[in-house]
């Protein structure tokens, strides 16, 4: 007869509780977990700038949860003043753009200050950029095929976005976060390089053009007032 094998049967039975916990869990409505477990508070510049748009931080859990590699689930690990520009911002896309979902607007906010941060790119015109290419709509589509927030051409710049950011195809730009990656490490480049705005933003374009320089320098000067008025 054999003998029972207490140590094994131990594991056994911690290995089905563990596997009847996250059943569970993966059973249970997203609204009915806690996501707030373990992570530091957000910053109380988050938690006005949500309450202004009529949302929760529940809310910002779920689409946490819906998108489980979105720099969202990094919002709480960030210093008060990322987290405070990144509230600014999401107000300020929500006001000029009342079309963009609360999710996307969100997910736009957070990598303009992910990737501005991450390519020594001025939050600020990599903001009026988008807002000259697309009015922030991360799914937008040019005649001419550029695509997302940023509007960028995947087959000029396929290569870059392959080797940088790990992009697989051009439905990777209609991504909001990896569209917004896309667009400011393409201006980090170009402003190395070419030094001036202007300049930059004419190799962005393609070609000079006084008219988008115009646009550009509106919305940079519209998106500077609404963070002085926030105090940034």
């Amino acid at each position: 007869m054999a003998r029972s094998n207490p140590g094994r049967f131990l594991k056994f039975l911690a290995f089905a509780g563990v596997s009847l916990a996250i059943l569970c869990l993966a059973l249970q409505p997203v609204n009915a977990l806690d996501f707030t477990f373990g992570r530091k508070p957000l910053d109380p510049s988050v938690q006005n700038a949500l309450t202004l748009m009529k949302l929760t931080p529940k809310h910002l859990y779920q689409w946490q949860a819906e998108s489980p590699k979105s720099l969202l689930l990094q919002i709480h690990q960030w210093t008060p003043e990322k987290q405070e520009m990144t509230a600014a911002l999401a107000l300020y896309i929500r006001s000029q753009n009342r079309n963009v979902s609360d999710r996307d607007v969100w997910r736009l906010a957070a990598a303009f200050v992910h990737y501005g941060e991450k390519y020594d790119l001025p939050v600020e015109m990599a903001v009026a950029v988008a807002q000259v290419e697309s009015r922030f709509d991360p799914y937008a589509r040019s005649g001419e095929g550029a695509l997302g927030p940023m509007q960028v051409l995947w087959r000029i710049h396929s290569r870059l976005l392959r080797n940088h950011l790990n992009m697989g195809s051009s439905k990777d730009l209609l991504d909001p976060e990896k569209g917004v990656a896309a667009g400011c490490l393409l201006l980090s480049r170009y402003i190395k390089v070419h030094l001036t705005e202007k300049k930059a933003l004419a190799r962005y374009l393609g070609a000079p053009s006084s008219r988008y320089f115009k646009a550009f320098s509106k919305y940079l000067d519209r998106f500077r007032e609404h963070l002085t008025l926030a105090e940034l």
